[in-house]
């Protein structure tokens, strides 16, 4: 799905759900922010990481400055060049937005492809993507806990969005678009390599849709109109599903059926016109990403001639936002002076939510680039 629903239906569902304006932007925030958090380089920081991330090999000190820590952010927004990283698929893709029905490290390895498949939430409460959210909801109300349910509230919404694709590179997500395209656009994304719904483009995530998605039921089997739904629909269900989240969250009752039917119908009428600012006058829709995630980068040291060949200037290092920036970090030695907290508690709620889905906080290849990056800040320095 996109911001119209992460952020500003998010948004809306929490203020029903009588969270406080300041809460329910950081639940949006954060819901949001799971699409927008591309930051996968290592970087140097003088803030000292909370212990999870020591301990658990996601930062490391400094030999030779002992009041520096080199951290590893948890990638989860979608990069189109990093998918065709097996690694990146496992670790980002499919946990945060092709979530399985249950836990990776369970499944052989060896299983039928189709099982990889994402599955709405509400096909039943088995699915590892309700037992996340019941898992999140039973923690104390903390800083921690609204980040947490922002995360998940995400990879609930693109359980619905992505159903009928796995976040990995399989027969599984050959599609054709026969409605919501023009066959023009339907015969170049099938051109792509079938990687989540990349064969579908945007179409499975856009909020008033209608479309009709022929796939394989196996790998060998015909392709048959096997995603056809209407999305306003769709989704609709998943919004009632997030609002008695919400709510259950916040001990409060859910919505009777009164209240949903005028709330739904304006959240329809704003998904469709764009018309959140008048459709609900009582609610500020202003999302930044850096609003709670502050961090400012220094370059300290870079490579001219790949800054060169990106065509980016050095100031652009300092943005953790933009990609080809965040590309060129791994050839730079990058210092973060007081990193906030929500940054440090965004990337620990990540990772705990990989570690429940695959069974590991990070690959090996992660691993590597932090003591890859370690090793160039201590010849350096």
């Amino acid at each position: 799905m996109k911001r119209d629903f992460h952020y500003n239906t998010v948004k809306v569902l929490a203020v029903h759900a009588g969270f406080s304006v300041q809460d329910a932007q950081y639940i949006a925030y954060f819901s949001q922010q799971v699409d927008d958090f591309i930051m996968h380089a290592p970087f140097i920081t003088d803030s000292a990481p909370p212990p999870f991330f020591i301990e658990n090999r996601l930062a490391r000190k400094l030999r030779i400055r002992r009041n520096r820590w080199v951290f590893l952010p948890c990638t989860t927004g979608i990069n189109m060049l990093r998918t065709l990283s097996s690694s990146y698929r496992l670790h980002t893709l499919m946990p945060f937005h092709f979530i399985m029905p249950r836990p990776f490290y369970t499944l052989n390895k060896n299983a039928e492809r189709s099982l990889y498949r994402c599955i709405s939430a509400n096909r039943g409460e088995h699915l590892l993507v309700n037992q996340r959210v019941k898992d999140i909801v039973q923690q104390m109300r903390t800083e921690d806990f609204l980040i947490a349910l922002g995360i998940t509230l995400h990879t609930f919404a693109d359980s619905y969005a992505h159903e009928g694709f796995s976040g990995f590179q399989g027969w599984e997500n050959a599609a054709h678009v026969h409605a919501g395209l023009r066959s023009s656009e339907s015969l170049f994304f099938r051109t792509l390599p079938s990687i989540g719904h990349a064969n579908a483009g945007s179409l499975p995530d856009e909020c008033t849709a209608k479309i009709e998605i022929h796939a394989k039921r196996t790998e060998k089997s015909p392709y048959e109109p096997l995603i056809v739904r209407d999305n306003a629909v769709f989704f609709a269900d998943c919004a009632r599903r997030i609002c008695d989240i919400l709510c259950m969250a916040n001990q409060k009752s859910p919505l009777n059926n009164s209240e949903w039917g005028q709330l739904s119908e304006n959240l329809t009428t704003a998904q469709t016109h764009n018309t959140w600012e008048k459709t609900f006058p009582g609610i500020t829709f202003a999302y930044k990403k850096n609003e709670f995630l502050r961090i400012r980068l220094e370059t300290l040291r870079h490579d001219a001639g790949l800054l060169n060949d990106l065509e980016i200037n050095p100031d652009g290092l300092h943005d953790v936002y933009c990609e080809n920036a965040d590309r060129a970090r791994f050839a730079a030695l990058t210092l973060a002076h007081h990193v906030n907290d929500d940054f440090f508690r965004y990337n620990e709620a990540a990772y705990r939510h990989i570690h429940a889905v695959i069974g590991e906080y990070s690959a090996h290849t992660h691993r590597t680039h932090l003591a890859h990056y370690c090793e160039i800040a201590e010849a350096h320095m």
